[in-house]
């Protein structure tokens, strides 16, 4: 499950990248094309995934795991607890460049920010 999880954030991660490289970039209409929020509806799915992620690990008993995927279960434990942070900083980031109004800032900046 953490696998399939962790890909709908591969997925969301890419979709965000190619908000931020097509259509920030070009323009700083507040509302994305579905009319949501720009900066807060994309990395909340992000977040979600992320947060379900580290949920998921507190059932993984690393001792228990097979040699075979050890290493590759610490490697996605990093990267998930890195990319929370990485998500964070850059979402408040650029959400200073847009009206609060505009952006529903509350709803990301109430994500629990847990790092395990």
């Amino acid at each position: 499950m953490l696998a399939n999880v962790h890909g709908a954030f591969r997925f969301r991660r890419q979709h965000w990248s190619m908000v931020k490289q097509y259509i920030m970039n070009n323009t700083k209409y507040p509302r994305a094309t579905g009319g949501t929020p720009i900066t807060t509806w994309l990395p909340n799915q992000i977040g979600a995934c992320l947060e379900m992620c580290q949920d998921l690990q507190k059932y993984i008993k690393i001792e228990e795991l097979p040699h075979e995927v050890r290493d590759d279960y610490i490697d996605l434990r990093d990267e998930i607890n890195a990319e929370i942070d990485r998500l964070f900083k850059e979402v408040l980031s650029i959400q200073s460049s847009y009206t609060h109004d505009d952006q529903e800032v509350g709803q990301f900046q109430t994500r629990e920010k847990i790092i395990n």
